[in-house]
């Protein structure tokens, strides 16, 4: 863990170096924090639930609510690499690439099937994730407010390591997975602060859809894509 930290903030301080002093060719370098996308999660947690009840189970019920949990400690920071083309005054193509961790913890007060006990399960998630899209202004430069909607696809490649512990038992499952997902998302910044305000939601299959709020902010000076 110690050394993926390391690698993570080394690159991050490499891309805020560059943003400094050239324009990386077109490519704009942002750093993104808001809470761990729930994606990489789902095999994950089904490969554990598997080793500890003996029986192939689906994590969905877990997830959307069937069983009692609390999450703590649910966080993501990503450096992204996004350039973007204009098409039209009022169209954008925007292609990106996102390197990020994520950590996220769910409490189980009341256990799970037959485990009776008070259950804690730990994710931590390395993620690279290319994603290409269309992106419009709601709201203009002029207007001191600004809004753009986006909409894209995209593919996250995962290493997420999941950790149970319920009474004396303690499992942990190493898991590499691939998702692809549609993502639609609506951006709102104001002139005078740096960064952006994004509610995005991510399709993974008519039974997988994800809301989440992120905080992005430019590494480097200049104008924003809108």
């Amino acid at each position: 863990m110690r050394a993926r930290l390391k690698f993570f903030l080394v690159f991050l301080t490499t891309l805020s170096a560059c943003g400094a002093q050239a324009d990386l060719q077109g490519w704009r370098p942002v750093v993104e924090l808001g809470p761990s996308p729930r994606g990489p999660m789902v095999p994950a947690l089904d490969g554990v639930l598997e080793q500890a009840l003996g029986v192939p189970v689906s994590s969905r019920a877990l997830l959307d609510g069937g069983v009692a949990y609390q999450t703590s400690r649910n966080r993501y920071a990503a450096v992204r690499l996004e350039k973007t083309q204009e098409i039209t005054p009022r169209l954008q193509r925007y292609t990106q690439i996102e390197l990020s961790q994520g950590y996220s913890r769910y409490h189980l007060p009341q256990g799970l099937s037959v485990l009776t006990s008070p259950t804690d399960i730990d994710f931590r998630t390395s993620s690279l994730t290319p994603e290409i899209g269309f992106r419009v202004p709601v709201l203009g430069p002029t207007q001191s407010l600004q809004a753009t909607i986006s909409a894209g696809l995209g593919y996250r490649l995962s290493a997420t390591h999941t950790q149970m512990r319920s009474g004396s038992l303690d499992l942990s499952e190493h898991m590499s997975s691939g998702l692809g997902y549609a993502s639609f998302a609506v951006d709102f910044s104001t002139k005078n602060l740096p960064g952006s305000l994004q509610f995005e939601s991510v399709v993974q299959d008519a039974q997988s859809v994800g809301f989440r709020a992120n905080y992005q902010l430019p590494l480097m000076r200049g104008p924003k894509p809108y």
